[in-house]
């Protein structure tokens, strides 16, 4: 199938100024681009008054199960122009195989919950699952080290014997040589908050023998983030990897405006002594993560009777007093912004549906519980642990500041936890960034918004023939005109599906005709 697309206002993705060109679709790929293409062609669109781009690329997306198991999924997706994304960020993912309950709950909020038919125990099965399923978009993932670290040891805190190392190193290969993207890592998380950096190093020099990427989510996004990018810098040049830090941000009121600058100075300087480091981040100031993630490293949650300990009178006292002491390298967003900017985002029990979209601080007043913290012990018991957050965190000035970076790279950081009020962003982050930071406060023309959506992170994960629009790469391509082409997802209503984009296109095949999804499936795994 040929179809010559004609006189579209095209931004090439790699920052040049558009032109108005024509384009033509070659079965998967693009043929040629040109003016006034004169060329056989099954069918020719008139596009004129539209922009065409690349498709979108979202490196940080957490839809590792939603792209085996939900079959609606590709419609949230398609339909603000992701036409491919990565998985296993932040160190989370579904295999390899945990040798204990907790790590299933601890994923859940984040990734959706695992299905009991779920038998993938390695990279290989699931690369091999991803490649006989029909994908709408084309996925890549990461080999998370959280998931690596629960497969060899569980939650234990104990450092990993030599034997352990061995097996998480040869676990990060494996995912290596089935195709992964790189590795990434939750520092912030357990079990890696209790990692050493010789082991984290470790694993990451696996991404750096194959040529591939770190993506970090750094251990604290608050008061120690300037310590944490540091950290963070250290591993990648011990480990001799390329860096990408994740959702670049700073969180806590007292941290915004000098703290994320100070951060940015490290980043800078380490990338003018050579270091191969760069950011991404999302056009929000709120951020979404599980509740777990809330507790101190020295609150046991590591299984359901961890979980029941934690609701008793006793654990509730000791969880009290632990969320008053200071613990290195953890972040307190208790106290960093306060119960009534902690907003719970996913349950699963009926009884706690009415939970959703309210802050933990209004839930315990409604309740009459004096202390918010007696309610997060009874919630996360009642759930198993598995109750997702949305953190209004940040200031949008920051957001805005880290956005202008030349080596700042879209993301949406999707989770697909479940429930009705998840955060928007994984509805709408892409149409969002084009209106608010292009269209309305003009922080940027949209020739580099959309470079930040397609070439830069094609470059970053290594996709040698997607994110530009250049004969020979892939046709994944967008259609539409940038004021129209709009996020409908707010807070008050999140599961809105974008609206706008006029054609879409996913290896040559209408995944958006007229405005309407297809439901196409011609994504490929990465």
């Amino acid at each position: 199938m040929r179809t010559l697309l004609k006189n579209g206002n095209v931004f090439d993705g790699l920052g040049s100024l558009p032109e108005v060109l024509d384009v033509l679709i070659d079965g998967e790929s693009i043929g040629l681009v040109g003016r006034d293409l004169v060329c056989e062609s099954d069918e020719v669109i008139d596009i004129s008054g539209f922009a065409l781009t690349p498709g979108f690329i979202d490196m940080h997306r957490h839809c590792d199960l939603a792209a085996l198991y939900d079959p609606l999924f590709g419609e949230i997706e398609a339909s603000q122009g992701v036409t491919c994304a990565f998985m296993g960020n932040c160190g989370i993912a579904p295999v390899p195989r945990p040798v204990d309950w907790h790590m299933r709950s601890y994923v859940e909020p984040v990734i959706g919950k695992v299905p009991p038919e779920f038998g993938l125990d390695s990279y290989g099965s699931y690369a091999g699952a991803l490649k006989n399923a029909k994908l709408p978009i084309s996925l890549g993932f990461f080999a998370g080290t959280g998931a690596i670290l629960a497969s060899v040891k569980g939650f234990s805190k104990e450092p990993l014997t030599d034997s352990q190392l061995d097996r998480a190193v040869g676990l990060a290969r494996e995912a290596m040589e089935a195709g992964a993207a790189g590795v990434s890592m939750g520092l912030m998380y357990q079990p890696e908050c209790w990692a050493s950096e010789k082991e984290l190093s470790a694993i990451a020099r696996e991404a750096s023998r194959f040529g591939k990427l770190l993506v970090m989510h750094i251990r604290n996004e608050g008061g120690e983030l300037s310590r944490s990018v540091t950290e963070a810098i250290r591993i990648a040049q011990i480990s001799e990897v390329r860096l990408n830090i994740s959702h670049f941000k700073v969180t806590g009121k007292k941290n915004w405006g000098s703290g994320i600058q100070e951060a940015i100075e490290l980043v800078e300087s380490a990338r003018a002594s050579g270091a191969d480091v760069t950011v991404d981040f999302y056009p929000y100031d709120a951020g979404a993560t599980t509740l777990l993630s809330v507790l101190p490293p020295t609150v046991p949650a590591n299984s359901e009777s961890d979980l029941a300990e934690l609701a008793t009178d006793s654990g509730k006292r000791f969880l009290a007093q632990e969320m008053e002491k200071s613990h290195e390298g953890w972040e307190n967003m208790a106290k960093e912004i306060g119960w009534d900017a902690i907003v719970i985002s996913s349950v699963s029990r009926p009884d706690n549906q009415w939970m959703l979209g309210k802050s933990v601080a209004g839930i315990a007043g409604r309740l009459g519980v004096k202390d918010p913290v007696q309610l997060v012990a009874e919630l996360l018991a009642s759930e198993n642990g598995t109750v997702g957050i949305i953190l209004h965190s940040m200031s949008f000035e920051d957001v805005k500041a880290i956005s202008k970076l030349d080596y700042a790279a879209l993301i949406s950081d999707s989770l697909y936890g479940g429930g009705s009020r998840p955060h928007p962003r994984l509805y709408g982050s892409f149409p969002k960034f084009l209106q608010q930071f292009c269209l309305e406060s003009k922080l940027m023309p949209p020739e580099i918004a959309i470079k930040k959506m397609t070439s830069m992170p094609a470059k970053r994960v290594g996709l040698l023939n997607q994110g530009c629009i250049l004969p020979g790469y892939r046709a994944d391509l967008l259609v539409f005109k940038l004021p129209d082409f709009i996020s409908r997802a707010d807070w008050n209503d999140p599961c809105q599906l974008a609206s706008g984009l006029k054609w879409g296109f996913i290896g040559g095949k209408l995944a958006v005709d007229s405005g309407r999804l297809t439901g196409a499936r011609n994504g490929i795994v990465v």
